[in-house]
């Protein structure tokens, strides 16, 4: 039984084909990275520390460490 594959096609706009559209392409990365960051300060902000020691040191440990994305991307941007 041969069973259809789709296909996804990506619009042209989304397509990486120059150095230009590369860069923006990672700026695109940089700004979605810096958009999750609020979040999670909120939630560190509204926990109580003393009551949920745990909760706010898992918390806290994602809003302060940088991922590993934003350090990927950073080094790909650099030379650009």
């Amino acid at each position: 039984m041969n069973t259809p594959t789709a296909k996804l096609e990506v619009p042209s706009s989304a397509q990486i084909s120059t150095l230009e559209s590369l860069h923006e392409h990672l700026q695109w990365a940089i700004e979605l990275e810096h958009f999750t960051l609020p979040p999670y300060l909120c939630a560190l902000y509204s926990l109580d520390a003393a009551r949920n020691p745990e909760a706010s040191e898992v918390v806290g440990g994602l809003s302060a460490m940088p991922s590993p994305r934003r350090l990927l991307i950073r080094g790909s941007i650099a030379p650009l």
